[in-house]
């Protein structure tokens, strides 16, 4: 069986007879980091192991490693949401202001 590796970002060859059909319990001490098997339908998926969010320091699970972040990346932002707000505000209140008077002197030229 082909398996993309996207660490290597190449393909590797598996025998078929050495794919697990199922996942291992990921708490044991010899349960790999990251495994790949063959769901019901034919389709490889690789999982990796995590510890628990849920349980203890020293509990593990296997997760669906489909390339999605687990969790929001620290963007040191410390700005103030109401700053951005005010500044906001400010700027539609000037904009309000200025479009009357635009509009009378356009009438007056007339």
């Amino acid at each position: 069986m082909k398996v993309w590796d996207p660490e290597a970002e190449n393909w590797n060859y598996i025998p078929e007879e050495d794919v697990p059909l199922a996942l291992p319990d990921p708490n044991e001490q010899d349960s790999p980091d990251k495994i790949t098997i063959i769901d019901d339908e034919g389709v490889p998926k690789t999982y990796i192991k995590v510890a628990d969010p849920d349980g203890d320091e020293d509990e593990f699970v296997y997760i669906l490693d489909d390339g999605v972040p687990l969790g929001a990346p620290e963007t040191a932002d410390t700005s103030s949401i109401l700053l951005w707000g005010g500044l906001c505000l400010t700027s539609m209140q000037g904009i309000v202001a200025l479009w009357p008077r635009k509009k009378r002197k356009d009438e007056e030229e007339e």
